[in-house]
């Protein structure tokens, strides 16, 4: 390759061949940059979603284990604790409004957390939504019928909500409206972010193993023995 040099000071000067490699390699860097730059964004837009997920998911756990560890055993008949699978209903204390009277409660409330199919929600044979169903027990005997309970959904996108009951034996048991607390109780959730949950149905399993994040709590019945009727 003929080399060019100036004839004042002796300096080299580059060819057309030099200049041209050079733009190329710096194209290849810039490419480079950029592909580094768009993967670093997409790994902190995914992970910034995970961690949304995983702090609703805790938030909704410990709402569940706020509520349970203000249970008491069935203070009447047919107000009894009751497991299922995939749900939960007892009923706990809250502050007593002002007021006073013979039918007058002390604050109990009936609650149940459950899984739905929801229907704004795509892909519900993978997914279904958790909902708390609440009432106020003021002055009615017995739990209210099922059109005095607040109904709201309060997550979406689960794949799995497990309740798992548990006697002074260490046994797993299913409570079916029973006038005594467990010794204790295990719960489950499996969810998945939004973004995951569009494209869910065409991952593989061992994707969809990958992709799900799993959480789990215990919660202790600090109120065991029930409410006298009197106090109420």
């Amino acid at each position: 390759m003929t080399r060019f040099t100036s004839q004042k000071g002796g300096v080299r000067a580059f060819t057309l061949i030099e200049i041209m490699a050079a733009m190329a390699v710096l194209a290849i860097v810039v490419l480079m940059l950029g592909r580094i730059l768009n993967d670093t964004s997409r790994a902190w837009e995914i992970g910034s979603r995970e961690g949304e997920s995983a702090a609703l998911s805790r938030a909704l756990l410990a709402l569940i284990a706020t509520d349970l560890s203000s249970a008491i055993a069935g203070p009447e008949p047919g107000m009894g604790f009751t497991t299922t699978t995939n749900s939960i209903a007892f009923v706990r204390r809250q502050p007593a409004r002002s007021g006073s009277g013979t039918n007058h409660r002390r604050g109990l409330r009936a609650i149940r957390y459950e899984l739905y199919s929801h229907s704004d929600i795509p892909n519900q044979t993978d997914f279904q939504t958790m909902r708390m169903r609440d009432a106020n027990l003021w002055g009615e005997t017995g739990f209210p019928s099922a059109a005095s309970f607040n109904s709201e959904p309060i997550y979406y996108y689960i794949r799995e909500f497990r309740v798992q009951a548990y006697d002074d034996n260490g046994q797993a048991t299913t409570f079916t409206n029973s006038p005594v607390l467990p010794a204790w109780v295990d719960l489950y959730l499996a969810v998945v972010t939004d973004t995951d949950a569009v494209g869910f149905a065409d991952m593989t399993e061992q994707q969809r193993l990958f992709r799900t994040q799993r959480f789990s709590t215990r919660v202790f019945f600090p109120q065991r023995t029930g409410l006298r009727p009197e106090t109420y």
